[in-house]
């Protein structure tokens, strides 16, 4: 309920939803991506329980994460709705803008898709419950880091995925999403 017809002023301590399109949200998806890249030190250091030579492919691996999440997230907020669609189809829009203009994009574009890919792959094989999620998310993080049976690695997968998908989502709540 939104309290149609009254003035914010029965709901004072309701934040109001800034308004803002598809396309604005698709680029702010692909900007959150670029942020973890300028996280690089911050998270490797914070790595600090896995073996020093291994943190920039784990590194990496949560950046290629965070772009499944952009997708998975939507999905979470949005389910079915047809504005899911519109955001991803203006989200996967941006990253080809941006994999165009820029080689180090275009790589990191073309691992994404095969990510997004092979999580969706997995977790729509297992048919599972959504209590396992993070479960089945660290365990297709640490295969992707080569080391499929490592508890370290899979418990770490399923924290950044959580936090991460949690951090989406109510980015994505934080809005108004009107139409094109």
């Amino acid at each position: 309920i939104s309290g149609a017809g009254r003035s914010t002023m029965w709901y004072p301590f309701k934040k109001r939803k800034q308004k803002a399109t598809p396309q604005q949200i698709g680029i702010a998806l692909v900007e959150m991506i670029s942020a973890v890249g300028k996280q690089q030190v911050e998270i490797q250091a914070s790595l600090d329980f896995i073996e020093e030579q291994k943190r920039p492919a784990v590194f990496y691996e949560i950046l290629l994460m965070q772009g499944f999440v952009n997708d998975y997230a939507t999905f979470l907020a949005f389910g079915n709705k047809p504005i899911k669609d519109n955001i991803l189809r203006c989200y996967y829009t941006a990253l080809d803008a941006f994999a165009r203009q820029d080689d180090i994009w275009h790589v990191y574009d073309a691992e994404l898709r095969k990510r997004v890919m092979h999580y969706t792959t997995v977790l729509e094989s297992r048919n599972m419950d959504d209590q396992y999620t993070l479960e089945f998310v660290g365990e297709v993080f640490a295969e992707l880091c080569g080391e499929p049976q490592s508890l370290l690695l899979q418990t770490t997968g399923a924290t950044e995925f959580g936090s991460r998908c949690a951090e989406n989502i109510r980015f994505l709540y934080g809005f108004d999403i009107t139409p094109n």
